[in-house]
């Protein structure tokens, strides 16, 4: 269970590079993918509502926000392993289910 409002940090493996080209969640969320658990800390301290401003080695591969099942479109890629920040935004505690479609490279 996540809180409302709170962030939960994933590691997801990947051992292929590949094409991220959707994200969907099971509730209301916001997704952050990073390449590596360092550029996610370091991205830490950037308010969610706050767009990267240039491409940094902390800057998100990619960052969606889910209105629920509906998946978003994505299109970048990946070299490897994943690192995600989810924030639940449904408005209430809830167990949320991150879903990537990934297409080998």
């Amino acid at each position: 269970m996540l809180a409302a409002g709170a962030s939960a940090n994933l590691d997801l493996a990947n051992a292929t590079p590949a094409l991220i080209r959707k994200l969907a969640g099971s509730a209301s969320l916001r997704a952050a993918l990073y390449a590596s658990a360092a550029d996610r800390t370091a991205d830490a301290s950037r308010l969610d509502t706050t767009p990267t401003t240039a491409p940094t080695s902390a800057s998100p591969i990619t960052q969606a926000t889910t209105s629920g099942a509906a998946p978003v479109a994505i299109g970048e890629a990946a070299q490897g392993d994943l690192y995600a920040r989810v924030v639940n935004l449904s408005g209430a505690a809830a167990a949320l289910t991150l879903t990537l479609t990934l297409e080998d490279a």
